[in-house]
């Protein structure tokens, strides 16, 4: 059997191996456009910070691991088009490529501006791919910039603005809603952009750029739509992707509305033989119930999975869900959620009621306690949890506190219920009530008061 995947990242790389692992006799042939296979693109930031030194360090596995693992590849290298029915691919060198099974990785596209793309110049930078990064550490180093301009304050402009203000790069973060990290509720949104002004950032909301253009000394010069205009040395745009799924929508593969490959549990797309998995496929929600976008990196690895799982004819597994569960980093804080926000659950029908409490991350008579800032979001109608968010300091372990929340959320617990669940106790690590409990005690007193005060 001869298993073709399109696609060298998270997704498909998952697939290969899970492929190598249970049907070692098969070919498996990894065909990606990019020069890198196998490359956290999530390690970026931390690249272009400093932090981390060498590109290299990047790479999950070099193309000569793979290779020594059985997998085959074929680098720089796009396919043009799917022939479904005689299962053949045809590529950007004129080969034609014949498949058993064909699994899709392609991922994401950057959202592109158009008012910047009109300048091609080289100052002007799309962090989305291995080689993007190379190209955007290769200019920092060789030209020193002093300032910079990152447009969208979501993960990617978030994260980077650490970076260069870590790298003593001035800049201006803005973001074309009326809040940054619009995955946060306002009131962490809040923080987060606190954290950001306290280190030099300078934040515009509800801004987006009007014009650009290329000063005689190399400069971006840009009028933001409030009328600001500033010159910086380089801009990063971070404005959102879209699923990378045109190559399948010719093929005849069944999309979704938000052009995302519809897949089943099993990641079997429309197409006989053909599977799809990672970003370039909808997700189903746990929470919701139903397919939505959610391109996330976990997600990508087990999605996967289970494609190279079922290419081994093993059904063992399926995708049972995703929460978008996410952590990011600001500095010395960090910022988790997991589940639903309020407005996204007024949206779906739910009646919900939003609490935030703050708690010590351990007994405060032990030395470094530090706030936690928790929320909790529940059905008032059902009591059911729908999402969790915390904010505190990089010590206090949100980033694992949060897990917490998204296995409540993943066995669709009551708010009640996490009053029962059996957590840790050591006063220097935590609590005998864990800061989650808190909250959820909160929500059940102010849900109660709410319910008496309606009668």
């Amino acid at each position: 059997m001869k298993v073709v995947i399109v696609g060298g990242s998270d997704a498909g790389v998952s697939a290969a191996l899970r492929i190598r692992e249970l049907q070692p006799n098969y070919e498996v042939l990894i065909v990606t456009k990019d020069s890198y296979p196998n490359f956290s693109v999530c390690g970026l930031p931390y690249l272009h910070s400093g932090e981390i030194s060498d590109f290299r360090s990047l790479f999950h596995r070099t193309p000569q691991d793979l290779e020594a693992l059985g997998i085959k590849l074929k680098l720089d290298t796009q396919v043009l088009a799917i022939d479904a029915k005689d299962q053949v691919l045809s590529t950007s060198s004129g080969e034609h490529i014949t498949y058993d099974t064909l699994i899709l990785g392609t991922g994401v596209l950057p959202r592109r501006l158009s008012v910047l793309d009109d300048l091609c110049s080289p100052s002007v930078f799309y962090l989305h791919s291995p080689t993007d990064g190379e190209r955007l550490e290769s200019f920092i180093r060789t030209n020193t910039p002093r300032s910079a301009l990152i447009i969208g304050a979501g993960y990617i402009g978030v994260e980077m603005a650490e970076a260069f203000i870590t790298r003593d790069i001035r800049t201006y973060l803005i973001e074309q809603n009326d809040q940054i990290f619009p995955s946060a509720e306002v009131e962490f949104a809040t923080r987060i952009q606190d954290a950001l002004i306290r280190r030099g950032v300078s934040i515009h909301t509800s801004c987006g750029v009007e014009k650009a253009s290329q000063t005689l000394d190399d400069k971006i010069s840009v009028t933001l739509t409030d009328e600001e205009s500033l010159e910086v040395d380089l801009v990063v745009v971070a404005v959102g992707v879209r699923p990378n799924s045109m190559l399948a929508e010719v093929a005849g593969i069944e999309l979704n509305t938000q052009g995302a490959i519809v897949v089943d549990s099993y990641m079997r797309t429309s197409k006989p033989n053909i599977l799809a998995a990672g970003d370039v496929v909808h997700t189903f929600h746990r929470v919701l119930d139903r397919f939505t976008y959610l391109p996330l990196g976990s997600t990508a690895h087990k999605q996967g999975a289970i494609a190279g799982e079922v290419a081994s004819l093993d059904q063992t597994h399926r995708f049972t869900g995703s929460l978008g569960t996410q952590v990011l980093k600001v500095f010395e804080d960090v910022f988790a959620t997991t589940g639903l926000k309020r407005e996204q659950s007024l949206r779906e029908g739910f009646d919900p009621l939003f609490i935030e409490i703050e708690a010590d991350d351990h007994k405060a008579y032990y030395p470094g306690a530090n706030k936690i800032y928790l929320s909790i979001l529940g059905d008032r109608a059902t009591k059911r949890l729908l999402g969790v968010q915390m904010y505190a300091k990089v010590t206090s372990a949100v980033h694992k506190r949060i897990d917490v929340a998204a296995a409540a959320l993943y066995s669709s617990m009551t708010v009640s219920e996490l009053l029962d669940l059996d957590l840790s106790y050591n006063p220097p690590l935590g609590s005998p009530w864990d800061p989650l409990q808190v909250a959820a005690a909160e929500w059940i007193r102010r849900s109660q008061i709410r319910q008496e005060s309606s009668r």
